[in-house]
């Protein structure tokens, strides 16, 4: 009868544990597995090397590697028990194979699921979102803030505020000049922008200015 390997070490573990491995001789081994011991030797050429064909046939595989933390995956990998053995696999947000993994940066990969109008924050194994100013949300969806509406704008009092997507601007009313977050009255008068006759005198007011006839004259100015 041929016996294979297997078959040999089955053998040899029953008597290892019904004599322990002291007593037991490679020529039981031979007779318990129904072959002879020049056949055992083709295979095995020590006890010790029969024995640790037992401890990898019977023993290896009852070991859960992962339970026991024997595996060498990588911090950023989840171990899962095989028959025999055991495998790795990166957790979401990294790549690799399993036994060395690295955080995917999706931010700059465009692999994220941020709003057009937020910003992409890369983390360890994952992203967050920010909706960029002038936007409000949870950063996945975002809406644009009506800052003239909410009155949270800075425009100068009396400045015009015109709402625009992520912002605002600030437009000064007529008879003044600046940016629309600081509005200074125009003199009219001064800059020679006004209307009034040429016999008459023009006064500067806030943000406008008055024509009043020259004496000797009449008429609206």
């Amino acid at each position: 009868k041929e016996a294979r390997p297997a078959e040999l070490a089955a053998a040899a573990l029953a008597l290892f544990v019904e004599r322990g491995f002291a007593a037991t001789r490679l020529d039981d081994v031979a007779a318990r597995a129904g072959v002879s011991k020049g056949t055992l030797y083709l295979y095995f050429d020590s006890k010790e090397a029969l024995f640790r064909a037992v401890i990898e046939e019977s023993v290896l595989p009852l070991i859960d590697e992962c339970e026991a933390r024997l595996d060498d995956c990588d911090v950023n990998a989840e171990c899962a028990n095989t028959e025999g053995g055991f495998a790795c696999a990166c957790l979401p947000g990294y790549r690799g194979d399993g036994r060395w993994c690295e955080d995917v940066d999706e931010c700059e990969e465009g692999t994220h699921t941020c709003d057009p109008n937020a910003i992409c924050v890369n983390e360890e194994g994952a992203f967050g979102c920010e909706c960029a100013p002038g936007y409000t949300g949870d950063g996945r969806a975002c809406s644009d803030i009506d800052e003239c509406s909410a009155g949270s704008h800075d425009c100068a009092p009396g400045a015009t505020c015109t709402n625009t997507p992520g912002a605002f601007t600030c437009t000064c009313p007529e008879g003044y000049e600046g940016d629309g977050r600081l509005c200074l009255d125009v003199d009219e008068c001064e800059t020679g922008a006004h209307d009034c006759h040429a016999n008459a005198i023009c006064t500067n007011t806030e943000g406008g200015y008055e024509c009043t006839c020259a004496p000797g004259f009449a008429g609206d100015g």
